[in-house]
């Protein structure tokens, strides 16, 4: 639920009291109730329960189906006293009355930081960052060390409703374009990056923005980046000999980007999904920095992506439904069946297979890897911690700087929520008083 969602009935609430005359004192009084309560349901921190909602409204000469279900709403935003059922009831008679916007405009339980909970239009503008068609010979750098995108990675972008405004670039422009014009042109600008390390350039160069990631080597990274900057020097004559020299090096190095497993900072051993079972596939969804941005002015970036082609589809449907996201907050690792278990895989034609599977949150055994805002937070301190002292061993291209970066990109996110309440509180106020 976004902030409007939230204090709407504390809107309509106040609106009818000054509409007679009346100070908080007075109507505080003939409800029996104190004036610093009422005060409370009017900024929208607390509110009524249904009777009082009802005697509110017949005091006020106000609609009182509308004061049961906008106090109601209120209600479920800013406690967990409703049920499930309840406060999908209450949303259902809302939006049938026209009192809120539909589900998928980002109306869900509140968050105290900007999540995946929250509408993608809650990160407009934005610009999508594509795998490219890999030439061959090589017309740029762009086109050496990675795979070639495929049509399917995007098959449900539609799906996520994003605003007209939204681009889609390559990500050559990674690699080709001077960090002057990357600023000036993608620092203004949220990012959705669609693919993996393997297809996807500016996931492999900035994986380690990630709250969730692919788990690249120590050794991958290194040989990269010691790649990526000889080929960024050469001309393009010297890119296609040494694309034909060394090609069988290049296919080597390629495929040492569909990574062994994920990093998840809330899971117990850091890394998970390290072994892919016969018809399935794993995918990570994550919310991250955009690197270009200025601290003054963060935006963020969001991964969709797959170890192969399922996953990354199914990250991207996955990501239309906010819903998703209530227990997984900033994104995680999910599973893909490929096709669904109840099927072999050599039954269903490649046509068909993308569309039969199924998606879900990867889970520790038993254990489902959920958590709060907090909850992460306090798990990074505690794997700096770890790294600080000499005690993680694990084989993940991983330093004291990222974990810190992860840190500061969550109270980042802390104050984008209090930012984004504030210009909803305008904007309705703005509403109102058109």
């Amino acid at each position: 639920m976004n902030a409007s969602g939230k204090s709407r009935f504390g809107r309509k609430l106040q609106k009818a009291r000054e509409r007679i005359g009346w100070s908080q004192k007075v109507l505080a009084d003939k409800v029996g109730v104190s004036r610093v309560t009422l005060a409370s349901w009017e900024a929208g921190n607390s509110a009524p329960d249904g009777a009082m909602a009802l005697k509110l409204a017949k005091q006020l000469d106000s609609d009182a189906i509308e004061f049961f279900l906008l106090a109601t709403y209120q209600k479920a935003a800013t406690t967990d006293s409703l049920s499930a059922e309840l406060e999908t009831f209450v949303f259902e008679l809302l939006e049938e009355k026209g009192m809120l916007a539909a589900r998928h405009g980002g109306l869900h339980k509140p968050t105290s930081h900007l999540s995946l909970v929250d509408s993608l239009r809650a990160y407009s503008p934005m610009v999508i960052i594509t795998g490219d068609k890999r030439e061959d010979p090589p017309k740029n750098a762009g086109d050496l060390f990675a795979f070639s995108n495929s049509s399917l990675d995007e098959r449900w972008i539609c799906s996520l409703r994003l605003p007209p405004d939204t681009e889609k670039i390559s990500d050559k422009v990674v690699m080709t374009a001077p960090e002057k014009w990357l600023r000036e042109n993608l620092g203004n600008k949220h990012i959705l990056c669609v693919g993996s390390g393997a297809a996807n350039l500016y996931a492999r160069e900035f994986n380690d923005s990630f709250l969730f990631r692919f788990n690249i080597t120590r050794a991958s990274k290194a040989s990269w980046e010691e790649n990526r900057d000889k080929i960024k020097k050469m001309p393009q004559y010297e890119l296609v000999d040494y694309a034909q020299k060394q090609r069988d090096r290049l296919k080597y190095e390629m495929h040492r980007f569909k990574p062994p497993g994920f990093v998840d900072y809330n899971y117990e051993y850091l890394t998970l999904g390290v072994d892919l079972p016969q018809d399935m596939d794993f995918g990570v969804i994550s919310l991250g920095r955009n690197p270009w941005a200025a601290k003054s002015d963060p935006k963020f970036a969001i991964l969709a992506a797959g170890v192969h082609l399922p996953g990354t589809a199914h990250a991207v449907k996955f990501l239309s439904d906010p819903t998703n996201f209530e227990e997984h907050p900033f994104g995680g690792v999910i599973d893909v069946e490929v096709p669904a278990v109840e099927h072999r895989g050599a039954d269903i034609p490649w046509y068909e297979k993308i569309g039969k599977c199924k998606a879900y949150w990867h889970s520790a055994g038993s254990k489902p890897l959920t958590y709060t805002p907090e909850k992460l937070r306090k798990s990074l301190q505690n794997w700096l911690k770890q790294l600080e002292k000499g005690q993680l061993e694990v084989d993940v291209a991983l330093n004291k700087a990222e974990i810190e970066r992860h840190i500061d990109t969550i109270d980042m996110l802390a104050y984008a929520k209090v930012q984004q309440q504030k210009l909803s509180a305008a904007n309705g106020v703005e509403e109102e008083s058109g």
